[in-house]
């Protein structure tokens, strides 16, 4: 996935006194590259009904849209926010007339001038496509020799807003929201999930039971069809551990100290009361859940079974910014030794447990 996107934090002027003009609403600009050119961007602001805001940031050229922002801030005629995918900020000041958002984009060491004008607001799926939107579709996803099934599920919110959410089963990814939904006419539309950077540009068909369109994607554009169904299909998996155990299970959390990373994971001990041997399960490369899942395949939960049955107590947890570990300071630029770190609290953590030999 390409991260050249830039984004940035907008550093804005006070407003006059007296007005009132709210950020809310699209806002279309580019960031100027020196040189000439720019970075087309579009980003989109709602409040949130509890005094702040949301929003999303959009680089169309770059088929990039639905990007999450976070930290979005207004006082005093000065918003920023940030887009935790790409680390970048962004700054501005809303100009007298409420129409014009001009500031800084940071990003990766760079500054960069960004002026936003504010736009239409998107146009609303229409009541009985959002209707015919509501429920579970799934497809298969062909990426050279690899297939991979994809599933989203959307409904209707209190407000009747389409919204939801999706998920690669086939990967073990779990629920990914689906960060807007932007109607484009003549039954067809764009879901984008920031998340992973992704947008699938569709056409619902005639008889509201297939999307047919193109799965925008780290700089490529995969044909795609999802199909209407009653629920997602399953894979059995038989290697799966099945309860009942002959050891007991728990979650656990504890703290990278030094990193200053909530870490979370499952430890499984032997019957008896110990102390037992243990083993920390340590992940490969890229970002692992505890049980290391790919394509539905568990095998850190199997190693962890083996294990658990035989006497040694197992803990396994969730890598950095995955399942219920946090993400840490400064996600997207940890190092091999900020991953070391985690491993030696992990650790600590076994020795700090009386059913654990502590040498």
């Amino acid at each position: 996935m390409r991260k050249c996107l830039f984004l940035a934090t907008l550093y804005l002027c006070p407003l006059a006194i007296g007005q009132d003009y709210s950020i809310s609403g699209v806002w279309k600009g580019d960031i100027e590259i020196p040189g000439g050119g720019g970075i087309g961007m579009v980003v989109v602001l709602e409040a949130d009904g509890k005094g702040g805001f949301t929003g999303t940031i959009d680089t169309p050229s770059q088929k990039i849209w639905g990007l999450e922002l976070n930290d979005i801030s207004f006082a005093d005629g000065v918003t920023a926010m940030t887009v935790p995918l790409t680390s970048g900020r962004w700054q501005a000041e809303l100009s007298d007339d409420g129409n014009t958002l001009s500031g800084t984009w940071y990003q990766n060491g760079v500054s960069l001038p960004l002026r936003c004008a504010r736009q239409p607001d998107l146009p609303g799926t229409p009541e009985e496509i959002g209707g015919a939107l509501a429920g579970t579709w799934e497809g298969k996803l062909t990426t050279g020799a690899v297939v991979l099934r994809l599933v989203f599920n959307f409904e209707l919110d209190a407000n009747g807003h389409l919204v939801g959410n999706s998920e690669s089963p086939d990967q073990g990814s779990g629920e990914m929201p689906v960060t807007r939904i932007d109607w484009l006419g003549e039954r067809k539309l764009r879901i984008s999930v920031g998340s992973i950077a992704g947008a699938f540009e569709a056409e619902l068909g005639e008889k509201g039971m297939n999307l047919t369109g193109v799965l925008h994607q780290g700089g490529a554009s995969i044909p795609l069809e999802l199909l209407k169904v009653e629920k997602a299909s399953e894979v059995h998996r038989p290697q799966t551990p099945q309860a009942p155990f002959p050891y007991s299970e728990e979650e656990v959390a504890y703290r990278n100290e030094i990193g200053k990373v909530d870490l979370a994971g499952t430890l499984t001990l032997p019957e008896g009361s110990g102390p037992h041997p243990a083993v920390l399960l340590i992940t490969g490369s890229g970002g692992q859940d505890r049980n290391e899942e790919i394509f539905q395949h568990k095998p850190f939960w199997v190693i962890a079974d083996y294990l658990s049955r035989n006497g040694i107590a197992v803990l396994r947890v969730d890598d950095r910014g995955v399942g219920r570990t946090s993400a840490g300071p400064n996600p997207g630029t940890a190092t091999t030794a900020d991953f070391a770190g985690d491993v030696l609290a992990g650790v600590e953590f076994l020795k700090s447990r009386a059913e654990i030999e502590a040498t």
